[in-house]
């Protein structure tokens, strides 16, 4: 999903429909959002968010985690630190969904899935919904605990994905080179990879 979501609003970039480095109304730029540096906290260490999914509680309503994560109060000023935070990428899908007056699930319809052929990946919005994974929902998990929102779809459409983004022309090349820039989070481990570990296109959403 954090492959996705960088995707389609990419392609409004493109468009010229929003602008990577500014957000009308708002503090922080879209770059930043995609890169985890806009200061916005992460909702998954939350007080009572592992117990209430264990519990199999109905999600939380957007509002209210958002409350729960004082998500108005930013950790650092936009720019000046990373953090990482899915609530950031929350953010994102409803850019998208105002940008293109469309849900979620059709605008990444319209804006990917259609243009790269991915015909068998969907947004679960239920627990029903990943009962036909590999891992299958015995514990019935409940998708929405994602916020930001939960794709799922076979291997070889993974595969496809990444080949189609990153080696075909669906985006031009500032914006494939921007996906790959490399946001460096720490010290070379010893005895390691001789690179340092960092935050992989901070428009695509991969550790490498």
């Amino acid at each position: 999903t954090k492959t996705v979501l960088p995707a389609a609003a990419l392609t409004l970039v493109r468009d010229g429909r929003l602008n990577l480095d500014s957000l009308q109304g708002r503090s922080f730029s879209l770059r930043q959002l995609l890169q985890h540096t806009v200061g916005l906290r992460d909702y998954g260490g939350l007080e009572g968010y592992k117990a209430a999914v264990a519990h199999h509680d109905v999600p939380w309503p957007v509002e209210e985690m958002l409350a729960r994560a004082d998500a108005a109060t930013l950790l650092f000023p936009p720019g000046r630190g990373w953090s990482y935070s899915n609530i950031g990428y929350l953010l994102v899908g409803r850019i998208l969904e105002e940008a293109t007056g469309e849900n979620l699930s059709d605008a990444l319809r319209h804006l990917v899935f259609d243009p790269l052929d991915l015909e068998g990946v969907c947004l679960a919005q239920v627990p029903a919904d990943l009962d036909d994974t590999a891992w299958g929902n015995a514990r019935r998990y409940h998708p929405g605990w994602v916020y930001h929102g939960l794709l799922v779809g076979s291997p070889r459409e993974a595969a496809r994905l990444l080949h189609r983004l990153l080696l075909r022309d669906f985006l031009p090349r500032d914006l494939r080179r921007a996906m790959l820039d490399l946001h460096v989070v720490g010290e070379p481990i010893p005895g390691g990879a001789v690179r340092p570990p960092g935050y992989g296109g901070r428009v695509l959403g991969d550790i490498r």
